[in-house]
């Protein structure tokens, strides 16, 4: 049977194509057959058109490569402080601090994760240098009896690698070293990754990977045992 080849969009009725036998159109300009597998209908406005799924696809991954090439690093907000702040800022967070990752709850995709860096401290001058310097957000933890009053601040998203970043140099222990480079990794994973269409399941599962590492890190007790093998060593 002869071909016969035309732009991936077609108009099915419409003045100008009353003419045409539109029954003869099999392909799409690039080749691809018009089966009911690989056909697309949009309705635009008193017209429909029809395009094809493999072409419509390859603009998509396209586009979204692009994207992802050009898609920015996180920027500063505030200003940068001095070396001297930010080891004081670093030797108060291993004490004081966490990074991790959290599930964000969606009725539409599974396992979405974000990237949080939290500081508490009952002194709110302190975590007000935090949010000062970094940016994020300030809130009351719930008051316990017979304890002071506790402040949070938190940080998140793309955000975190930039205060990762700044205090890294000066992070002494290894388990907070260990998950601050984890971060950076997830994150860099997240910027680059496909996250879109059916690759952004491969994405979502290697980020949920990586969640799962940072409770394994974050997991009460495994500090002290460390601690106690390394005295034993």
């Amino acid at each position: 049977m002869q071909k016969y080849f035309i732009s991936a969009k077609i108009l099915r009725s419409g003045p100008i194509y009353n003419n045409m036998n539109k029954t003869r159109i099999t392909h799409c300009k690039h080749g691809h057959a018009f089966t009911p597998e690989n056909t697309y209908w949009k309705k635009n406005g008193k017209y429909t058109t029809r395009d094809c799924k493999i072409c419509k696809d390859a603009y998509s991954k396209r586009r979204d490569e692009l994207r992802r090439q050009s898609k920015p690093a996180a920027q500063r907000r505030h200003p940068k402080p001095n070396e001297i702040d930010m080891a004081w800022a670093a030797g108060l967070f291993e004490g004081e601090g966490t990074i991790t990752m959290t599930r964000i709850k969606s009725t539409k995709t599974e396992n979405l994760t974000c990237s949080v860096i939290i500081v508490g401290n009952t002194d709110i001058e302190i975590v007000q240098l935090f949010h000062k310097w970094w940016g994020g957000w300030l809130r009351k933890r719930k008051k316990v009896p017979g304890k002071k009053q506790a402040y949070e601040w938190a940080l998140r998203g793309k955000q975190t690698c930039v205060f990762v970043a700044d205090i890294l140099p000066y992070i002494k222990t290894q388990r907070v070293i260990q998950k601050a480079k984890l971060l950076l990794e997830a994150e860099a994973l997240r910027r680059h990754a496909p996250m879109r269409g059916q690759e952004a399941l491969t994405t979502q599962a290697r980020l949920w990977e990586y969640l799962i590492e940072f409770r394994r890190l974050n997991k009460r007790g495994d500090k002290t045992t460390d601690a106690l093998q390394a005295l034993d060593s």
